[in-house]
């Protein structure tokens, strides 16, 4: 289901948004947790950080994929700029494409704490409007 169409339905959305843990400890548990919140208060999605810098898109991309295929609750993926080339973002939209993840949060990203300023990665993009435009020529998405 697109969040999208949880607008407009006249009553609240209700969400929950997590950091992707960084062990396999850590991601059972979340999905217990993940489980637990689901029966007890059944939100109408979840959404999964990408962790500072980008650092786990590969346990963003785990984590969406089994709380949406095995517990069957609707995720939505955030997807930054920070730390990602063009190519890269592509591949990590087909794939999470591919496991029927249909929701993504498209961000720019924060710079790392001891950075001043954002840095753009070379053939990468400096804004997430930048990251939107690429989505929306590359990808049958709603924007």
């Amino acid at each position: 289901m697109r969040i999208s169409d949880l607008h407009g339905q006249g009553r609240p959305i209700f969400s929950f948004e997590f950091f992707p843990p960084k062990t396999d400890q850590g991601a059972r548990n979340l999905m217990v947790t993940v489980a637990d919140l689901r029966d007890a208060l059944r939100p109408d999605f979840v959404s999964v950080t990408n962790g500072a810098m980008g650092a786990t898109r590969a346990r963003t991309l785990e984590i969406v994929s089994r709380i949406q295929g095995d517990l069957g609750l609707t995720s939505m993926a955030h997807l930054t700029c920070v730390g990602a080339t063009a190519e890269q973002l592509r591949d990590e939209v087909q794939q999470l494409m591919g496991r029927g993840i249909q929701n993504i949060l498209a961000l720019r990203g924060d710079a790392p704490e001891d950075v001043d300023q954002f840095e753009v990665t070379a053939g990468g993009f400096a804004h997430a409007t930048d990251l939107i435009e690429f989505l929306g020529a590359n990808f049958d998405i709603d924007i």
